[in-house]
């Protein structure tokens, strides 16, 4: 029997370097895909999705075989320019299993020392207990991977960033 489960994570840095540096880093990366790209993915804009209003795109990453081993669907949900903030979502449509879908969100925010970069993701998706304990665990281990992984996000980001300030 599959149990479907929600994990949050919410992850923030400092970066020394003016919002506006930041925002259009966060529109490159997230309206335009750029950090996908950067991980060796394949993105197509969605030209005819009535679903997506604010625009999106079709994400996929191949396998030296040629075969799809990740693809995804990303909408982008909220755009404000004033706020500087984003939200997304995205269907993870391989592997198929998990039927997972996040709702992720991210914001520039001013600060004495430049910009205060929050980011939160809501990732939902399928597990497959023998036991109740395994839906505790499960969702324990993807908590610590996402959080792992927006760690080494944020860094590379502020890393980034500053050494182009």
């Amino acid at each position: 029997m599959s149990v479907r489960i929600t994990v949050v994570n919410h992850a923030d840095v400092e970066i020394a370097c003016p919002p506006a540096s930041v925002w259009r880093d966060m529109l490159e990366a997230f309206v335009h895909g750029a950090s996908l790209d950067r991980q060796g993915y394949r993105t197509a804009p969605l030209m005819e999705d009535p679903a997506a209003l604010l625009g999106g795109y079709r994400v996929s990453l191949q396998d030296a075989q040629g075969q799809s081993t990740d693809v995804l669907i990303v909408r982008i949900t909220e755009r404000d320019d004033d706020a500087m903030r984003l939200g997304l979502w995205v269907e993870y449509l391989e592997p198929a299993v998990l039927a997972q879908v996040v709702h992720t969100g991210c914001q520039a925010v001013v600060v004495a020392c430049g910009t205060r970069y929050y980011t939160y993701t809501h990732s939902t998706f399928n597990v497959n207990p023998s036991a109740r304990d395994d839906v505790a665990g499960a969702a324990a281990a993807f908590k610590r991977t996402t959080a792992a992984s927006l760690d080494e996000r944020l860094a590379a980001m502020k890393a980034r960033l500053e050494k182009l300030a």
